[in-house]
């Protein structure tokens, strides 16, 4: 028999076996039982928190004969059956990604007006319905208000402010919760016992369960990937760190404890043996403040730091409790721009190295930069020998552009905050998200608009691309907090308001990728054209010419900054 990840084996099949979301099935089952159905629901929520799963027991506990007194669908009747299996006339799942057309919403409508093959209700399920186009609602609407009594629409999303209000308005909405950190480890607690999976430590369950974020779906797939390392279903330290590519928990202790200790040299050591390692930077600077906040909430409880070997205790001895803050909140912060610059490992390594000399800051005895007992070696003058060169400083200088306060990406006025007087492009939307956040900008540069944004009607069209080599930055944009903040920039900058905003990000297919050139991409094509530019004048310069002949020497290659 083929192997099923537990993601789809553990899929609930009743209302009790859905995580953490007892508010809504618990409404739902009433509903039921007291057989005051609505036309049309909707389930709202991030992603692998039940949403399609409660539509199918709903969907499934409507059309049960047998259901028990508690509102749950029996699984054993034929129409249970064909539901699970996927083969029910009467219950038609669609999804809104890939059947986002009118055609397909129309052809959807073309089977309302028919009755149920048996039973009372017919039900549509439409997942991920925030994709279909305006078209498609505009031709759901009519049906959707004022539905025959035999039909009842199921909708659910990830992204329910993308909605019409239209659409909103007709239909029963339930916000699905993230899930809890201790219903996470009583679930997968419970997953592990039937499925004979051992863990080493309770720790390595709980990070699992961190790992996933509030989704059972994503925390499955984790432990999925892990068991796929594994031969015998026993998960030990060494075993999650490789198979998720994460630092090991003793050298996130030995790198803290370095770092509070102003040991600079043994941070650089770890630091980069980590990295030679595989282990992301991302994951190293998120390792250690997850350990640093171990170390803060349990200062006052030094057993479980002992016997977790959290930190050494004599290493914090004469460490204060707000340094214990401060340290913590200068390293999120700084890892922030860290992360998004130019050399993300040296930056980190710094702030790393920074920490350490916390206590020269404001020290008058602190580490002072001294060259007395320094022998600078003479240097050699070489003749007749080909020589790089950088481009003159004062041939740069008179290269800026005219305008001081001018963007140096397309030579538009930089917005400091958003008024009639400047156009409402996409660049200058970047150049005033640069304001907030340049990493920001530089995540949606790697994609572009697939037209510029217009406004149709009351809402604002906002379409951008990624190819699937950006895929990593797809999925940030698509992460639902991002998205919003997003939406509330390119609101606040156009002068629309924010429920108006059609915000549609797309990963293109292969075929699609191989045309698509990104925003970033192009930058890099104008600036290497001006480069290339501004070499084809210095080599004929005259003043290079010159240069050559005194010198006695050859210029083969020219860099421009």
């Amino acid at each position: 028999m083929a192997y099923q990840v537990l993601a789809r084996k553990w899929r609930p099949r009743k209302f009790e076996e859905v995580v953490g979301q007892e508010h809504i099935t618990r409404s739902l089952q009433n509903a039921i039982n007291s057989e005051k159905l609505g036309h049309a629901y909707l389930l709202a929520g991030t992603r692998g928190v039940g949403k399609t799963s409660i539509a199918r027991i709903f969907a499934k506990a409507i059309r049960c004969p047998n259901r028990t007194p508690e509102g749950n669908p029996c699984s054993a009747c034929s129409s249970c059956q064909e539901i699970d299996q996927g083969v029910s006339m009467d219950v038609v799942e669609m999804d809104g990604a890939s059947h986002n057309k009118v055609e397909d919403i129309k052809s959807l409508l073309e089977t309302i007006p028919t009755m149920p093959m048996f039973g009372k209700y017919k039900i549509y399920i439409v997942d991920e319905v925030h994709m279909l186009s305006n078209s498609a609602f505009n031709s759901l609407l009519k049906t959707l208000e004022e539905p025959p009594e035999h039909v009842i629409f199921i909708f659910a999303t990830t992204e329910p402010h993308k909605l019409l209000g239209t659409v909103l308005s007709r239909c029963q909405r339930f916000d699905l919760r993230h899930i809890s950190l201790v219903d996470l480890e009583s679930h997968i607690d419970m997953l592990c016992q039937n499925e004979g999976i051992l863990f080493e430590s309770p720790r390595l369950r709980t990070k699992i369960c961190e790992l996933g974020q509030g989704s059972v779906r994503d925390t499955l797939s984790i432990l999925d990937q892990v068991l796929s390392y594994t031969v015998d279903k026993r998960i030990n330290e060494d075993i999650l760190v490789t198979s998720l590519g994460m630092a090991r928990s003793s050298a996130l202790k030995t790198l803290l404890e370095a770092m509070l200790q102003n040991r600079v040299g043994e941070i650089s050591k770890i630091f980069y043996g980590l990295i030679a390692e595989n282990v992301d930077v991302h994951k190293i600077v998120q390792g250690v403040l997850e350990h640093l906040y171990i170390v803060i909430e349990n200062i006052d409880n030094p057993n479980y730091l002992v016997q977790e070997k959290v930190i050494e205790l004599d290493i914090l001895e004469g460490i204060d409790f707000a340094e214990l803050f401060w340290i913590f909140e200068v390293l999120n912060k700084d890892s922030a721009w860290a992360l998004n610059s130019f050399d993300p490992v040296k930056s980190v390594e710094i702030i790393f190295q920074k920490i350490s000399y916390r206590r020269d800051f404001f020290s008058p005895e602190g580490r002072k930069v001294s060259f007395k007992d320094v022998v600078i070696e003479p240097i050699v003058e070489k003749k007749n020998e080909n020589i790089d060169i950088e481009a003159p400083a004062e041939y740069l200088e008179d290269q800026k552009l005219e305008e001081d306060d001018s963007c140096l990406t397309c030579g538009t006025p930089i917005i400091n905050s958003p008024n009639e007087s400047v156009e409402k492009t996409w660049e200058n939307f970047l150049t005033y998200l640069d304001q907030y956040s340049p990493g920001g900008r530089a995540r949606l540069e790697q994609g572009d608009i697939s037209k510029e944004p217009s406004i149709i009607g009351e809402r604002l069209f906002v379409d951008l691309c990624y190819k699937k080599s950006s895929a990593i930055f797809y999925e940030h944009i698509i992460e639902s907090s991002v998205q919003a903040l997003i939406v509330q920039l390119i609101a606040k900058f156009y002068g629309v308001e924010e429920n108006s905003v059609s915000f549609e990000v797309k990963l293109l297919e292969d075929t699609d990728s191989e045309e698509f050139v990104s925003r970033a991409e192009k930058k890099e094509i104008r600036q290497e054209e001006e480069k290339d530019k501004i070499r084809e004048e210095l080599e004929e310069s005259e003043m290079l010419k010159k240069a050559q002949n005194i010198f006695g020497v050859k210029i083969d290659n020219i860099k421009v900054n």
